[in-house]
């Protein structure tokens, strides 16, 4: 890669850094509350507040208290961390699927649905290797 085009794309990169940063959704104040049933308490930077439960996230299922405890903000403010245990969950999708604003399954169809030149280079490319496996008769 040309120092001109990774100096190009370091600006933009940043550029969206601090736009993440400064926009709505992001995390501006976050504090665990175990008692009485794990909870995040969330601020964002348009004001909004709420107390997530963090019980619906399947991710954290089995997890202790003090490991619960230990959630980081990440940098760009638009995620939560929980390193100890591997796991980060994307604050606008978690309000989004609490507040019933998605349906998950929806989502991924819409995804799987996407039509794009670089999804059909991909298509095409896969089908010289001999497309897609058939089916086994169950």
């Amino acid at each position: 890669m040309a120092r001109a085009d990774f100096d190009a794309r370091l600006e933009r990169a940043t550029a969206a850094a601090k736009k993440s940063i400064a926009g709505p959704t992001a995390v501006r104040e976050m504090q665990y509350r175990a008692v009485p049933e794990p909870a995040l308490a969330l601020t964002l930077n348009s004001g909004f507040q709420c107390l997530v439960p963090v019980a619906p996230a399947s991710e954290l299922a089995g997890a202790s208290a003090e490991q619960l405890a230990k959630v980081e903000v990440t940098p760009l403010r638009n995620a939560l961390a929980w390193v100890d245990l591997d796991v980060s969950i994307y604050v606008p999708g978690l309000l989004a699927e609490i507040l019933g604003l998605v349906d998950p399954a929806a989502a991924g169809r819409k995804g799987g649905a996407s039509r794009s030149a670089a999804k059909a280079a991909a298509v095409r490319e896969n089908g010289k290797n001999g497309g897609r496996p058939r089916r086994r008769p169950s």
